[in-house]
């Protein structure tokens, strides 16, 4: 299964590579000083610490320097087999929220310093964060990816009193490490992630005091393990944005064609061989059914043809089908349901309906000025992701989609509707 909305590159480490090996001391937690950042592909997933070349700098009490510097102190990713987070810490002078699209590679373009914390550290520091601060509440985006999740990412951080984070990355680690972990393991994982949520939401307190609330965009595949995000933040709430699945699968498309050996190899029409061999070399990849669990059914896996466009639609199905599945539960799951295209069509306009949904403020006359500007921008501008609006599936490819859809009991067509999707008056 070929999900790119994410790939991992294996580890590597070197004598200038930080190893991450354990602190001589219980409890403390080690410290390396960045050298460089090592150089990120579109081929390239989840943050890691194998991201950065360091150095070591010795052992610390971790809760000392979160006192002192929390408003550097972001987490980076998990290092689960360690019982470990990865902290970073950046200059105060960077605003970490505007200087890239993606949370994550801002937090790789700034890191100074990386703090390998034991959970238990976290969990503590978590414990103690002042109620006025952890009772903010908490927004989570989630999407089918490719869908504009950037875009309603910004538009939400321009509403008043609220500050949006595009795709912290440590949460998106989540579908990998829940897969095949037992009860007690997920339980720690729902636990860690909830910590590292609470110290994200003090940072973002600290940096921008004027925000009652955070929007936290996550990549597509996060869906997977969004029981996990609510089950130790019972009072946060979740919006699903989805796009028509040709487009989508479309976009991606686009995406990975812009890799130069994507191109050749389309041209000899091999691009299928060529991500089932970076599959190999890559850990993420070889369980593709963590990632579209459509796939681990044989009805839909025995019936994809070798084409990478047939892929793209059982990841985008199987986002589909589980943001589905979820919003039938006893309670509906998500607090709101917005389609791409309606946002394009009403733009600011959809926003008033929206932020009522989620229990947000009203926009005043300021907050929508600045939402106008941002729908005039690329929100993903300056990075590699960043759309080019052109279309990349030819005739043959955009059949396979409809085929594939076919399959599926209720989402059968392209611009399928999921219920509860948020409407404008006359729709």
């Amino acid at each position: 299964m070929i999900d790119m909305n994410v790939m991992e590159r294996k580890k590597v480490t070197s004598p200038e590579s930080d190893g991450m090996t354990a602190p001589k001391t219980p409890g403390r937690s080690k410290v390396d000083h960045v050298v460089r950042v090592k150089r990120r592909t579109l081929l390239d997933g989840f943050a890691d610490p194998g991201d950065f070349r360091t150095r070591s700098a010795g052992e610390v009490d971790f809760r000392q320097v979160w006192s002192s510097a929390k408003h550097r102190l972001t987490p980076y990713c998990l290092d689960a087999e360690r019982e470990r987070v990865i902290f970073v810490e950046a200059p105060d002078t960077v605003d970490l929220t505007e200087d890239h699209p993606f949370f994550y590679e801002a937090q790789r373009r700034h890191a100074t310093t990386l703090y390998a914390v034991p959970y238990a550290t976290v969990q503590q520091l978590a414990a103690e964060v002042p109620a006025e601060i952890a009772s903010r509440p908490v927004i989570f985006l989630h999407s089918t990816g490719r869908c504009g999740s950037t875009l309603l990412c910004r538009l939400l951080g321009d509403a008043a009193e609220t500050v949006s984070v595009s795709e912290p990355d440590f949460y998106s680690q989540l579908v990998l490490l829940r897969d095949g972990a037992s009860a007690g393991q997920q339980a720690q994982l729902a636990a860690i992630t909830a910590a590292c949520t609470r110290l994200l939401v003090a940072n973002m307190c600290a940096t921008h005091p004027a925000a009652q609330s955070v929007v936290i965009k996550l990549r597509g595949v996060a869906v997977f393990a969004a029981d996990l995000l609510a089950s130790d933040l019972p009072d946060s709430r979740h919006l699903f944005l989805y796009r028509d699945a040709i487009d989508t699968v479309d976009s991606f498309f686009a995406m990975v064609m812009r890799v130069p050996l994507m191109r050749v190899a389309r041209k000899v029409r091999l691009e299928t061989v060529v991500l089932r061999l970076l599959a190999l070399i890559n850990p993420m990849k070889r369980n593709p059914g963590a990632l579209a669990p459509l796939y681990n059914q044989a009805h839909y896996r025995d019936r994809i043809p070798e084409d990478l466009a047939a892929f793209l639609t059982i990841a985008w199905l199987s986002k589909m089908d589980h943001a589905l599945s979820l919003q039938r539960t006893s309670e509906a799951f998500f607090q709101a349901l917005v389609r791409y295209e309606d946002l394009c069509a009403h733009g600011v306009g959809i926003m008033p309906g929206l932020l009522d949904a989620l229990a947000l403020p009203p926009a005043n006359e300021i907050a929508t000025a600045r939402m106008a500007r941002t729908l005039s921008r690329n929100a993903q501008a300056g990075s590699v992701l960043a759309s080019t609006g052109e279309s990349a599936l030819n005739a043959r490819q955009r059949e396979t989609i409809k085929q594939m859809l076919a399959l599926h009991p209720e989402i059968h067509d392209s611009s399928y509707l999921l219920p509860g999707t948020l409407r404008m008056e006359g729709q």
